[in-house]
């Protein structure tokens, strides 16, 4: 009984029954377009040999878009070579498509010692592939009690001691997926920052995956934003949780703008609640199951505009 209750409070508090977080995967990415034969204008490429790094990155990148792969890694290399970080991201990105996964983790590594997020978020996938190759199962069990034992006083370091876009000197020979997953978000990592907020999430966390979802938002990444709603409502902290949903619901995300509607409705703001349950159908949700059986909309549905609404959307689809 004690157990029903604390879930009936809990999806009270979120706003919406069922809220799940989402996760940052975009729409695919279109075909590739095939381009003209790229001519580099020969002033340009010799201030790239004189030593300026980021004109050599951008000659790689002039190739890379008229996909000359090898023309373009080696200017990269040329770039990284000149301690131009992105050049050295780059430069990892085609050796990792080239199933060369050492030599893209050198370029990655010195890539985010100059403090490229993706370069750090790339490691941290190359070390967490290599934990998942299998291991006698006294070893996992070991080191899953090792990790139970180390982890708040690892956490409570690195979160204590990491200033947002610091330069850290590290060394990798734990394999510390964690860390290098901070340093992404320190270095402005969209998809760092969802990473970790999921991690915390996961540990029942949710004031730590809060920071980094917030982190995830204010760097444009909509789910971001979503997600850190949810967070602060499982928290109890309804009125930020509604701060976030409006920042996602502004940023076309209909999940947002429905547990916005919910919210007015079960307030009884029948005005505010049409508004955001609007822009919720009109921006793709189509859970219409959900429409007609959520609690929490049940001012709304009384009304006949909620099924002029839905009828509409419905028949846009």
């Amino acid at each position: 009984m004690l157990k029903f209750f604390l879930l009936l409070l809990f999806l009270l508090a979120t706003g919406c029954a069922k809220v799940a977080l989402q996760t940052s995967a975009g729409p695919p990415a279109p075909p590739p377009v095939k381009v003209k034969k790229v001519k580099i204008d020969p002033l340009q490429e010799k201030k790239c040999l004189n030593g300026d790094g980021q004109v050599c990155y951008l000659i790689g990148s002039s190739y890379q878009n008229a996909q000359e792969v090898k023309s373009s890694f080696k200017y990269f290399e040329i770039g990284c070579n000149l301690d131009h970080g992105d050049s050295c991201f780059q430069a990892g990105k085609l050796k990792e498509s080239h199933n060369a996964p050492l030599e893209s983790e050198l370029f990655f590594r010195k890539a985010c010692r100059f403090k490229n997020g993706d370069a750090c978020l790339s490691i941290s996938q190359l070390i967490e592939s290599r934990k998942k190759v299998l291991r006698p199962v006294e070893t996992q069990e070991k080191e899953k009690q090792d990790e139970k034992e180390n982890n708040q006083d690892k956490d409570e370091q690195l979160l204590g001691n990491t200033q947002q876009g610091e330069f850290i000197e590290f060394d990798d020979h734990e394999g510390d997926v964690l860390l290098f997953l901070i340093h992404s978000c320190d270095y402005k990592s969209r998809e760092g920052c969802m990473r970790l907020g999921f991690y915390y999430d996961e540990k029942n966390e949710s004031e730590k995956a809060f920071v980094f979802f917030r982190r995830a938002c204010y760097l444009d990444q909509v789910a971001g934003c979503f997600n850190a709603g949810v967070m602060k409502s499982k928290l109890g902290q309804e009125a930020l949780g509604l701060e976030f949903y409006l920042l996602g619901c502004d940023k076309k995300n209909a999940e947002a703008c429905y547990n916005l509607a919910c919210f007015y409705s079960k307030k009884e703001q029948v005005d505010k609640g049409f508004t955001f349950l609007e822009r919720a159908l009109n921006f793709g949700f189509k859970d219409w199951e959900k429409l007609q059986t959520d609690d929490n909309l049940a001012t709304l549905r009384n009304l006949p505009k909620f099924t002029e609404l839905v009828e509409k959307a419905r028949s846009k689809n």
